[in-house]
């Protein structure tokens, strides 16, 4: 019981707090409505629970044998984010009221994959909840951490 209140736990407070995915989500929301923002919510749940599965069920053994990747991860992660602030600060002042195109479930699987903070959601949940025995326990953390996903 311990161990399924930590799985919940866990699962619960890195589904809601503040990351990438969470605040387009919130952006999209806002602008386009729940309907709307729902592939994008879908594709950025399956891009999660299919990171957590590969992370799970071997790709975190090939991470322990390169620890450089996630260096190079980390820098590209940070090249990215520069890039973005270099576009921000650099773009025009002047306000347009444009219908911009909305968040696509392409876009949300694969911001799952550029982001940070799924990959250190995902590589420390796996060394949390995974047992030598078999996959079970890591099973269950997977089931109850996509259910969390799903739900914001």
């Amino acid at each position: 019981m311990s161990l399924l209140l930590a799985m919940l736990s866990f699962s619960f407070v890195m589904s809601i707090s503040p990351g990438p995915v969470n605040m387009v989500i919130l952006s999209s929301g806002a602008s386009y409505g729940v309907r709307q923002t729902f592939p994008f919510v879908s594709g950025a749940t399956l891009g999660f629970t299919l990171l957590l599965l590969c992370i799970g069920l071997g790709l975190y053994e090939v991470v322990q044998l390169f620890p450089d990747f996630l260096r190079y991860l980390a820098l590209a992660g940070a090249a990215f984010i520069i890039y973005l602030g270099y576009l921000i600060a650099s773009a025009a002042p002047k306000l347009s009221i444009e219908k911009q195109k909305r968040p696509t479930f392409i876009q949300g699987f694969l911001l799952q994959w550029l982001n940070p903070k799924a990959w250190m959601a995902c590589m420390s949940g796996v060394s949390l909840f995974s047992a030598l025995e078999g996959y079970q326990q890591f099973l269950s953390f997977l089931l109850l951490y996509v259910q969390f996903s799903a739900s914001r």
